[in-house]
């Protein structure tokens, strides 16, 4: 018959599952299936009480800590999109000026007569 048999390891903290074909249970397994109201993961087997146990939560995000959020490697299409858009907006500047330049020689002409 197939059972569904919990293992663990030499220091009882839950392994794996596997579902095995077998009437005797291995040395290392249970029946008995980790529950998450226990507590958090690592899950450790007590023998004595059939029982799983879990660490706190302090432990487990003192063990987990939150990432820090990286930023992200831009890719060669957006270093060229901004390399673009760098070279535009230096153009639109000379652009700029040298229109404003060229209304100033305009109106000093205008201004002359």
């Amino acid at each position: 018959m197939e059972k569904l048999i919990y293992f663990y390891d030499e220091n009882l903290i839950f392994s794996e599952c596997k579902i095995l074909e077998t009437e005797e249970l291995p040395e290392n397994a249970t029946l008995k299936a980790p529950r998450t109201e226990v507590g958090y993961e690592p899950y450790t087997y007590d023998p004595a009480a059939d029982d799983w146990k879990g660490v706190s939560e302090e432990e487990y995000l003192k063990a987990h800590p939150e990432p820090e959020p990286e930023a992200p490697e831009p890719s060669e299409v957006d270093k060229a999109i901004a390399k673009l858009t760098l070279n535009q907006a230096t153009q639109k500047v000379a652009q700029d000026k040298f229109n404003a330049n060229v209304l100033l020689q305009i109106a000093k002409i205008g201004g002359n007569k």
